[in-house]
C-alpha cells in the first residue's frame, strides 16, 4: 500500500492534482479546501495517501497529515460511508467541525454535509462517537501536549460509561491540571472531579 508520495505539482484538475514523483504522474484526488492551497505550491509537496483499490481501478486520495488520513479512514469505516462521499464531506467541512458535530450528537450540524440525511448523520454519530473521542484531541480546543496521558484518560472515561459531551465538558474544566498529570489515574480523578 502507498503511505505517501512526495513530488512536484505537474497539474491541478477540478478534484484531484497530479504529483510528479521521478517522472511518474500520479493522479491523487484530494478535499477542495486543500486542493486550493496547493494551487499556490511550487516546491516539492507531500500528501499522505488512502490507497482505495477496486475489481476495476485503484485510486488514490491524499491528504495533508496523517491524521486528516486517519480521520478519512475512520469516516469511511461507516456503512453508506464510501470513498467519495467521504472525499465529499471532508471537502466541505473541517475534519474538527465534524469531530466536534460527532461528539455533541449534532445532527443539524451534519445534515448540512452533502449526501448525509438525518439517517447517516444518527449513523455517523452511533458508530463514531467513541472511535472519534479517543481519535481527535484538538476538537476539545485544548492545548495539551502531544505526549500527555489525554487519549487514555478519555477512553478510561468512556470505559466507565461517559458520554463524549460529557467526557469533553469535564477535561476542557479540568484543562489547567491535566497539563502536568503523570499518571492516567490523576487525570481520572481530575476529570470525575467536573463531570
Amino acid at each position: 500500500m502507498i503511505y505517501f508520495i512526495e513530488g512536484t505539482i505537474d497539474s491541478c484538475l477540478e478534484d484531484s492534482a497530479i504529483i510528479n514523483t521521478n517522472g511518474v504522474g500520479y493522479q491523487v484526488f484530494l478535499p477542495t479546501n486543500f486542493l486550493s492551497k496547493l494551487l499556490s505550491e511550487t516546491g516539492s509537496v507531500r500528501l499522505y495517501i488512502f490507497h482505495h483499490i477496486r475489481e476495476d481501478a485503484q485510486v488514490l486520495y491524499g491528504f495533508s497529515t496523517p491524521d486528516e488520513r486517519k480521520f478519512y479512514t475512520v469516516l469511511t469505516s461507516v456503512s453508506g460511508v464510501g470513498p467519495k462521499l467521504g472525499m465529499k464531506i471532508m471537502s466541505n467541512m473541517n475534519s474538527d467541525v465534524i469531530t466536534k458535530a460527532i461528539l455533541e450528537e449534532n445532527i443539524v450540524v451534519l445534515n448540512q454535509l452533502p449526501g448525509v440525511g438525518k439517517k447517516l448523520a444518527e449513523r455517523l454519530i452511533l458508530d463514531l462517537k467513541d472511535k472519534i473521542g479517543v481519535f481527535d484531541v484538538s476538537t476539545a480546543n485544548f492545548s495539551l501536549p502531544k505526549n500527555s496521558l489525554y487519549d487514555d484518560v478519555r477512553l478510561a472515561l468512556s470505559t466507565l460509561g461517559y458520554k463524549p459531551k460529557e467526557i469533553s465538558s469535564a477535561l476542557k474544566k479540568g484543562e489547567q491540571a491535566l497539563q502536568s498529570i503523570t499518571k492516567i489515574e490523576e487525570g481520572i480523578k481530575i476529570a470525575l472531579k467536573n463531570i
